[in-house]
């Protein structure tokens, strides 16, 4: 483990407590979620929580665009093997970067259109900084599966189950992801129990509220700066 990640896990922590509650269902339901903060007990938006099922699924161009020195959207989820647009519609350069294990690349200084859309074909969290703008952060979160949800503003979501469960006790796993956790460059995943209806409501509950300043962007820069 390197120094940076040390002092990421230093900084912050994250804590995933996972409670059921069963409810009746039939075949071809969903795994409906509640997701809060571990601190707050407050519901979380934003958390993007995925069954760990891997499945052929179409890729998509997308577009992550600049906008008043932001980046738009600031998460974007794609399917393995899709590519994504940077269009630059601000009315200064912007040099697009990232050093994610899931997909490295690097768009110097341009404006308007870059030369080619990236390709992401690796599933995992993709952490995009600009090195003309510090603040500028986002994050493209490629998954391969269709079974994949965010939390809405009251940090509910549902999934899809592609089976109902054999029976009470088997093992399902699920992923989970937020901007603010404190290892946000991957996801979380963890292991719970299939009810014998193949239905249950979650509480997962994430420490993801970070002190100012912290957490991986600066790293991110200052790999930029180290090269």
């Amino acid at each position: 483990m390197n120094s940076v990640t040390l002092k990421r896990l230093s900084r912050l922590f994250i804590g995933l407590i996972v409670s059921t509650i069963l409810i009746g269902a039939a075949h071809g339901d969903t795994l409906r979620l509640l997701v809060t903060d571990q601190a707050s007990g407050e519901p979380l938006p934003g958390a993007i929580v995925t069954l760990a099922v891997s499945q052929p699924v179409a890729p998509i161009l997308a577009t992550v665009s600049q906008k008043d020195r932001a980046f738009r959207p600031q998460v974007l989820i794609i399917p393995r093997g899709s590519t994504v647009d940077f269009p630059n519609n601000d009315n200064t350069h912007h040099h697009v970067y990232s050093f994610s294990k899931a997909r490295t690349f690097n768009i110097e200084l341009y404006a308007d259109e870059p030369g080619a859309p990236v390709l992401f074909d690796k599933p995992g969290i993709v952490e995009i900084g600009c090195n003309i703008h510090d603040h500028m952060q986002a994050y493209i979160v490629v998954v391969d599966t269709t079974h994949v949800g965010q939390s809405n503003s009251q940090g509910e979501l549902q999934i899809a189950l592609p089976d109902p469960p054999d029976g009470e006790g088997e093992a399902l796993e699920v992923n989970v992801w937020h901007p603010e956790m404190s290892n946000n460059i991957d996801f979380q995943t963890r292991a719970i129990t299939a009810p014998p209806t193949g239905r249950q409501t979650l509480t997962l509950d994430i420490a993801a509220k970070k002190t100012p300043g912290s957490g991986s962007f600066g790293d991110l820069q200052k790999r930029f700066r180290d090269l």
